[in-house]
């Protein structure tokens, strides 16, 4: 499981996944590869239900 980022507000998101992952040292041929950066986002609310077993 990726680690979670508590946020200030009492929101929290994951460590960023970033495809490529030898993009600090593949070079120029990186450049024609498709690139993309995900992460997940979770806003306090989400949280507070999730834990009550409740969903949106």
């Amino acid at each position: 499981m990726k680690k979670r980022i508590l946020l200030s507000d009492g929101c929290s998101c994951s460590t960023s996944c970033i495809y490529p992952p030898d993009w600090q040292s593949g070079g120029k041929a990186l450049l024609k590869k498709i690139w993309y950066i995900s992460y997940r986002f979770s806003p306090a609310k989400l949280l507070k239900l999730h834990h009550l077993g409740k969903y949106f």
